[in-house]
């Protein structure tokens, strides 16, 4: 008798503890786990296969064919994963100087799951190895066995962001024009080369900066066309730790330090202005108009309240 092998069929559908096929092909089930093969065997961005001992790579997305150790490219930041399929040689990413392993951000899972990473992740066959390109990664890279040989090339560029992009580190190299750019860390500075924002070069500023915390510089320099303003809702505190320079021009006019003041007091109304109250001393004025009468006995006398009392004097004497 000879055996039919079909499927099996149900009109009006199946039903168990925890799982259920109804009339219409809906499935019902309590829990699903996927058992099948390991995460290793998926496909990733590239495929290594070896051909008489060269590597034999190809990308998924055909935009590099399958040729022998043909040169690709990275982009910083990007991660990219390669399929193992390899004999006699091994997978290792290589630093630029062509010899040193490169161990940054790299990850390897075998066919078993087990994962290994950094160092321990360089030299295999078989499995998937991930590749996490950081943002300081130098311009060139190479794969390669682990003697050198056979050796391809990796170009490592920058990414290029239209429109809107997120970051968890930004590391630019040359001149970049930004509409906007919004720093979420809160790291604060503490030293040149630390902070939220690092810039190794100089910044150009044109328009309103403002600052909720303090500047510490070791000069500025407002240089600006018209006249420079320094403003403050409240009170404006010059805190030096020696002397305070007043200087114009290039000439020093005077100095503000622990034991007084050098800057000339020229041309300039006093009014209001208490002198040697505390400590008396001399002066020496060339002219000086005194518009009160005296009334205690170190008052400064005019010409007029002197001619009165003169006057009178005469007059009280006979003379």
């Amino acid at each position: 008798m000879a055996i039919e092998y079909r499927q099996f069929e149900s009109e009006f559908g199946y039903k168990s503890p925890g799982f259920t096929v109804d009339n219409a092909g809906n499935v019902v089930v309590t829990s699903l786990a996927y058992i099948g093969g390991s995460s290793s065997s998926t496909s990733g961005d590239y495929s290594a296969t070896e051909v008489s001992g060269n590597f034999r790579l190809a990308s998924d997305d055909f935009t590099v064919a399958a040729t022998d150790n043909p040169t690709i490219e990275f982009t910083r930041g990007t991660s990219y994963s390669f399929t193992l399929t390899l004999t006699t040689v091994t997978f290792n990413l290589i630093n630029t100087d062509g010899t040193t392993l490169y161990n940054t951000g790299i990850a390897h899972t075998a066919v078993n799951d087990v994962i290994s990473t950094g160092a321990t992740a360089q030299g295999k066959t078989t499995g998937k190895l991930v590749i996490s390109v950081p943002a300081d990664a130098p311009d060139t890279l190479y794969y390669g066995d682990a003697d050198g040989t056979p050796k391809g090339t990796i170009t490592v560029v920058d990414p290029v962001v239209t429109g809107t992009g997120s970051f968890s580190d930004l590391v630019v190299t040359g001149s970049t024009a930004l509409q906007s750019l919004a720093v979420n860390a809160t790291t604060d500075s503490t030293e040149v080369g630390i902070g939220s924002l690092v810039v190794a070069g100089g910044a150009s500023v044109a328009k309103d900066m403002f600052v909720g915390g303090t500047i510490t510089a070791t000069g500025i320099n407002a240089n600006g066309l018209g006249v420079a303003e320094f403003k403050a809702g409240t009170n404006i505190v010059l805190d030096a730790g020696n002397k305070i320079e007043v200087i114009i021009g290039s000439t020093q006019i005077g100095i503000v330090g622990p034991a007084g003041s050098t800057v000339p007091v020229t041309a300039t109304t006093i009014n209001g202005t208490t002198i040697g109250a505390t400590t008396p001393s001399t002066a020496a004025f060339t002219t000086a108009t005194v518009t009160s009468s005296p009334t205690v006995n170190n008052d400064i006398s005019n010409k007029k309240y002197v001619d009165s009392t003169a006057t009178s004097l005469a007059i009280a004497l006979g003379i």
